[in-house]
């Protein structure tokens, strides 16, 4: 829990003679967040041109992290990411920015123009874009255009609608797998089984159920407490049917 604190005790601070209008800003800013968690709204007293910028701040937040101003005082007030919408629906401002971890594909890469496709997990397709061009190496290493795409975290600045969806990303930040390693290269080894491989009679694994097992392996990768995860055809009775995947979890 970073903590700042203005030092008011040297003779030498920078902005010396204007200090106050950092302290008329931050009373500004605090009165603002309480009026608007208390339902009153944004007061008049507040630029209407800085709420733009204002609603840029706190993006990094997570759902359960929050800043605490004043803290144990009378004038204390916490803003959330709850609280930055609430500034967005009183602003009337349609784009929520926010910096946050998205899972999906890299599908397409426009180097020159700093540009990206990337399709979420629920299947939806959204433009990115990048301000680095280190970041093109990262991009093009996971770029696959068919649906067995490596799923990958985007750490990116994203657009969302108030609703939650989101419209596109803004910049990248960092770029990793999701998967370890050894899952999505089994998974590549199941995508290659053809029709007959076990004795004539296995059959090969489509690439949607792939996808849904890539799924099952997201979620227990975000529960899971077993320390080994096996992935193999499934077995019907006594011999390998080759349907789908199994997963099993020791």
């Amino acid at each position: 829990m970073p903590i700042l604190e203005r030092a008011t005790n040297e003779t030498d601070t920078l902005f010396d003679e204007d200090s106050g209008i950092f302290d008329e800003a931050r009373i500004l800013i605090q009165d603002t967040l309480r009026s608007i968690q208390s339902g009153s709204g944004i007061p008049r007293t507040f630029p209407p041109h800085a709420l733009r910028e204002f609603s840029r701040f706190g993006r990094s937040l997570q759902d359960d992290e929050s800043i605490v101003f004043d803290s144990g005082s009378p004038s204390e007030v916490i803003y959330s990411q709850s609280v930055r919408r609430l500034i967005h629906e009183k602003a009337r401002l349609e784009r929520f920015e926010i910096e946050t971890l998205i899972a999906g594909q890299v599908i397409g890469v426009n180097a020159e123009k700093g540009t990206f496709d990337f399709r979420l997990s629920s299947g939806k397709q959204v433009l990115g874009r990048f301000s680095s061009d280190d970041i093109v190496v990262d991009l093009k290493q996971y770029l696959d255009r068919s649906t067995m795409a490596p799923t990958v975290a985007v750490n990116a600045v994203a657009i969302q609608s108030l609703d939650g969806d989101f419209i596109e990303i803004q910049d990248i930040l960092s770029i990793e797998p999701v998967l370890p390693p050894e899952w999505s290269e089994r998974l590549l080894t199941l995508q290659t089984l053809e029709n007959g491989w076990l004795d004539g009679i296995g059959k090969e694994v489509s690439r949607k159920l792939l996808r849904q097992v890539e799924s099952i392996l997201l979620n227990s990768l975000m529960h899971r407490s077993s320390d080994h995860t096996f992935i193999r055809p499934r077995r019907a009775g006594s011999s390998w049917s080759g349907h789908s995947p199994e997963v099993r979890s020791r």
